[in-house]
């Protein structure tokens, strides 16, 4: 299958480690990015477009704005799945995202402290009131 890996956490952007990837992605004639590609894998995240030692400091119309060009102005070409990687909570990402991709299916991947597993909960019950299958 085609993948590809959006990083939407605009704030702690962790793919382009994590994927040991770095550079800026290449434009199309399209004016559009290309995701940059390791272990098959398609990928895009605001680590690619920002220095990593610098802060983002953005109010939350900015990263809407931000993750909207990292959905809509991207070639990813055909994929069979699309897997979004975004920060914990209910936030402001979480909800843009359920509304404006068709979304199959959430997983909450979280680490077993006590205080994680809260924000997870809470995340995968904002998933079941916008109607998106949890995992």
């Amino acid at each position: 299958p085609t993948v590809g890996l959006l990083d939407a956490d605009v704030y702690g952007p962790s793919i382009p480690r994590m994927m040991n990837l770095s550079g800026e992605p290449e434009l199309t004639q399209q004016n559009l990015m290309k995701p940059l590609v390791n272990y098959g894998i398609k990928c895009m995240s605001m680590g690619f477009l920002v220095d990593e030692k610098v802060p983002v400091v953005w109010r939350g119309l900015m990263v809407m704005s931000a993750i909207e060009k990292l959905l809509r102005q991207v070639a990813w070409g055909p994929l069979d799945y699309l897997v979004v990687d975004m920060p914990p909570g209910t936030g402001d990402t979480q909800l843009s995202i359920s509304q404006n991709i068709p979304v199959s299916g959430v997983v909450v991947v979280t680490t077993p402290q006590e205080i994680a597993l809260i924000d997870a909960r809470k995340g995968a019950e904002m998933f079941r009131k916008v109607n998106v299958d949890r995992k």
